[in-house]
């Protein structure tokens, strides 16, 4: 890790909730933790949350409006000037990582895969890796992103 040291690590938590503007109140707290790991070894690391930046409405703690709402995913994630992905763009180009981290949850595969495409047309040279114990247990993923993420 010593080749890290004056380059940044991003960590991304992949939007999902924000797609249907649910009012989601927690944080990754597992990018949070190993971007202080990363940290005790003098390695800077960014954590991007893509469920904290955009609007949350109050209705969606209505389990039924929150549902009504996942078709929003789908379109989101296909939309590709979509502003949540404009937004991951952005924080590209303003961190610049040598290496992206992407934490994977069984939900948000499309879009875990999505933050993986952008990157690669960002600027192919960054290595970008995938983590969590939802992405261990999908094996039909993993030859997907992989070979995606080449």
């Amino acid at each position: 890790m010593a080749h890290l040291r004056n380059e940044k690590v991003l960590l991304v938590h992949p939007p999902f909730h924000s797609f249907f503007q649910y009012d989601r109140w927690g944080y990754p707290i597992n990018c949070c933790q190993l971007a202080s790991s990363l940290l005790e070894r003098g390695i800077e690391a960014v954590v991007y949350d893509g469920d904290k930046y955009f609007v949350k409405n109050t209705k969606t703690r209505e389990r039924k409006e929150m549902v009504r709402r996942q078709s929003w995913y789908k379109k989101g994630v296909e939309d590709d000037n979509h502003y949540i992905w404009e937004h991951f763009r952005k924080t590209l180009k303003e961190v610049n990582p040598k290496v992206v981290g992407v934490t994977i949850w069984t939900n948000s595969v499309e879009s875990s895969s999505k933050v993986l495409q952008i990157t690669r047309e960002f600027n192919p040279d960054i290595k970008t890796c995938v983590g969590g114990y939802h992405v261990i247990a999908m094996s039909s993923l993993e030859k997907n992103l992989i070979s995606s993420s080449k």
